[in-house]
């Protein structure tokens, strides 16, 4: 399929600017008697995408609380935002830590496995991609991975969970999804798996990015087979609110390879989005970090948090981000029930009960947005 961008960018802001050359079947108003108007036929995606649903005892504790003592009920992380995430056209979460069909063998930081009931409420907030490669994969070993690929495969086959193969057939096919008439090419890799190494002929089984050059290779057959190109990337440094080296470079060699969005996990917390343009001219919106969505991590840093709003457009053949934002979102965590909330609604009375204002920590939504202007620009 024929790709390019057709944005001019201006500032932090997209607006679409058509153009035709003298091949376009389409011809613009003119004074000729002889010009005629054409409509092309356009149709837009909307997308979102938030960061790592990391979780802990603490949420293991809410989720077993939820549900009765009797199972594990995770809803209550999404149930304030399910209506956001529904409305969009296509929506992605990273599900930073392993499911596991095994509730008795449940564990947090540092080897962390969910119960696979986490995966329900992913589905039923309304998640349509899911990303799975982390650093934390491997944490149960090859069994937990298995568990997993399973659960989405046979429980939530109409979600596409990226990052994680059964078969090296499996991991060399490239995910596509099509909305609204745009075929969309997905990939997600992991920086690494805290220093672990998957077993001899089962290096398939993650996507690392140890194996950059395949992802490259990918991302450029996806530029003749797909309309729109989005790369899941987990790396960079944990805790700081700037982009390394490797993820700026990855974030170039990526637009120029064909990558038309890239969105960033593992820091924890939030990084700048930006506009890169490779040396070939191709050009890439990248969220270095979109934070983390829910946690009981111990580090005020990681409460603030952000979500992607990307608007994507065809025109004929010619597909392009029209419009984006980098929605702030800060971690509501008050006693064993932490979930993401709007920064926008969140008022001073419910951050003096976060639970790090109740321990005598400065937390305030004013801080919050300063912090968030501070490293966002916005």
């Amino acid at each position: 399929m024929k790709r390019k961008w057709i944005a001019v960018f201006g500032g932090i802001a997209l607006s679409l600017v058509l153009t035709f050359d003298s091949e376009s079947p389409a011809m613009a108003q003119g004074t000729s008697e002889e010009t005629q108007e054409t409509e092309i036929p356009s149709t837009s995606v909307h997308f979102f995408a938030v960061g790592d649903a990391l979780i802990s005892e603490t949420l293991n504790k809410g989720a077993l609380q939820m549900g009765g003592g009797k199972t594990y009920d995770y809803h209550y992380i999404y149930s304030a935002m399910e209506d956001t995430i529904a409305s969009y056209d296509l929506a992605a979460i990273n599900q930073e830590t392993i499911l596991i069909d095994n509730y008795a063998q449940h564990s947090g930081y540092p080897a962390f496995g969910t119960p696979n009931t986490e995966g329900d409420a992913i589905a039923d907030a309304g998640f349509d991609i899911v990303t799975q490669a982390t650093n934390h994969s491997y944490d149960k070993g090859m069994a937990g991975i298995n568990q997993d690929i399973t659960f989405w495969r046979t429980k939530h086959p109409e979600i596409t969970m990226l990052g994680l193969h059964s078969s090296r057939e499996d991991a060399s096919d490239i995910d596509y999804i099509e909305s609204n008439g745009i075929t969309f090419a997905l990939f997600n890799y992991a920086y690494g798996l805290n220093g672990m190494h998957l077993p001899a002929g089962k290096d398939y089984a993650v996507d690392l990015l140890s194996n950059t050059a395949k992802l490259l290779a990918d991302v450029r057959t996806a530029e003749n087979t797909a309309d729109f190109t989005i790369v899941f990337c987990h790396m960079g440094d944990e805790y700081s609110y700037k982009p390394n080296a490797s993820q700026k470079t990855l974030a170039l060699q990526l637009a120029e390879a064909g990558a038309d969005l890239i969105v960033g996990a593992h820091p924890h917390c939030i990084e700048p989005c930006e506009v890169v343009k490779a040396e070939n001219g191709n050009i890439a919106l990248v969220y270095y970090s979109l934070g983390n969505f829910v946690s009981s991590q111990l580090n005020a840093t990681t409460q603030l948090e952000g979500a992607a709003n990307v608007t994507i457009t065809k025109v004929g053949d010619l597909t392009a981000i029209t419009d984006y934002d980098f929605i702030p979102l800060v971690n509501d965590w008050q006693g064993s029930t932490p979930h993401p909330v709007f920064l926008k609604d969140y008022t001073e009375e419910e951050a003096a009960k976060h639970h790090f204002a109740r321990t005598g920590k400065k937390f305030t939504a004013a801080g919050l947005w300063s912090t968030w202007h501070q490293v966002t620009g916005r």
